[in-house]
């Protein structure tokens, strides 16, 4: 075999399994996006009371009271947990109680469109960053001097 010919053949060779492989690693990182994000929602009530008038609520950990330092509610407790996976320009929808619904719509660069409906009614409807490392928290007023607050973030 000639050495002159078989050069040529092998870099040809290996230039395309590179860009073969890259344009695969491309199309699989494209795929992984559109599969969509999971995301975490969580309704909490905030008071000052100790403790919850319904039972089924459970209080949040030091931890998660903790990020929630800068409103002015000493406890905070559970309603409830969603856990939801959302795609790109696609609207998804979750119940939280009976009277509070969020949307979630992912527009792209990690921004969230949301929009709070409460007793079937648009309250709220912002677009904000939400990541792993980067969570939104909307809040709003209750009765008897306490608030609902709703908690968003993307986990793995």
């Amino acid at each position: 075999m000639n050495r002159r010919s078989f050069l040529p053949k092998y870099l040809l060779w290996t230039a395309c399994l590179t860009v073969g492989l890259y344009l695969a690693g491309s199309v699989a990182g494209f795929s992984a996006d559109k599969t969509g994000k999971k995301i975490d929602i969580q309704l909490v009530w905030g008071t000052n009371e100790e403790k919850s008038p319904d039972e089924t609520h459970k209080r949040l950990s030091a931890q998660e009271t903790k990020k929630l330092r800068m409103f002015k509610w000493k406890h905070y407790f559970l309603v409830k947990r969603a856990t939801v996976i959302i795609k790109p320009d696609v609207p998804t929808k979750k119940r939280l109680s009976e009277e509070c619904e969020v949307q979630l719509k992912d527009v792209g660069n990690s921004m969230l469109e949301v929009e709070l409906w409460g007793k079937g009614k648009l309250t709220r409807k912002i677009k904000e960053k939400v990541t792993k490392e980067d969570s939104v928290t909307i809040a709003g007023d209750a009765a008897n001097d306490s608030a609902w607050l709703i908690l968003i973030k993307e986990v793995p």
